[in-house]
């Protein structure tokens, strides 16, 4: 009964809202931003399955999860939304 809770609280949380969300910012900003913040929700979600599942990444997942995030920092720096 707790995984079901689990799993229907990361449908609603992550998926419904955080669509929305997504929608709602790509008619306040600029697409090309909303997009490439988009690229942090593996790594979210990896953070979460730890915190919730207490599930450990295998080191390939976190060497991808840490060049996303490295990625996504210089891009944010050299990029004038």
């Amino acid at each position: 009964m707790i995984s079901i809770f689990a799993i229907l609280g990361l449908v609603f949380i992550l998926t419904l809202i955080g669509q929305d969300s997504v929608i709602y910012t790509a008619n306040k900003l600029p697409i090309s931003l909303v997009t490439l913040v988009e690229l942090i929700e593996p790594v979210i979600v990896t953070l979460l399955a730890i915190l919730i599942y207490h599930q450990i990444p295998n080191l390939q997942k976190i060497i991808g999860g840490s060049i996303t995030l490295i990625s996504i920092y210089f891009i944010l720096e050299n990029e004038n939304f």
